[in-house]
């Protein structure tokens, strides 16, 4: 069954293609890149859980600046410029720094 149907005009931005596995699967670059991060995040979940020893705040922060980069990447703050190259680079700046934050509170928690 072909799913295109259900969406009239397709796949047309940026983060409706990111999210989308069979668009993922065909065009590998630069898309595939996210299901590449999800499974190497699904594998450290692995790790953590039976081979290592993780530090609660450090598994709270990890948690947190996962979540608020998918939220700064799923939802523009540019709404109207939502899928030019610039307000995609903000967003995922923003991103990182929320999650750079977070790793910063729990590695200063640790000194």
């Amino acid at each position: 069954m072909n799913d295109d149907a259900t969406r009239p005009s397709g796949l047309t931005g940026f983060r409706e293609k990111v999210f989308d596995f069979r668009h993922s699967v065909a065009e590998p670059w630069p898309y595939g890149l996210t299901m590449t991060a999800i499974v190497l995040f699904g594998l450290w979940h692995i790790a953590t859980n039976v081979y290592l020893t993780e530090p609660g705040h450090w598994q709270n922060c990890i948690h947190f600046g996962g979540f608020a980069f998918l939220a700064a990447i799923s939802s523009p703050l540019f709404k109207r410029h939502a899928d030019r190259p610039w307000a995609i680079g903000i967003d995922i700046l923003y991103g990182l720094l929320v999650a750079a934050a977070a790793m910063w509170i729990a590695y200063a928690e640790d000194a």
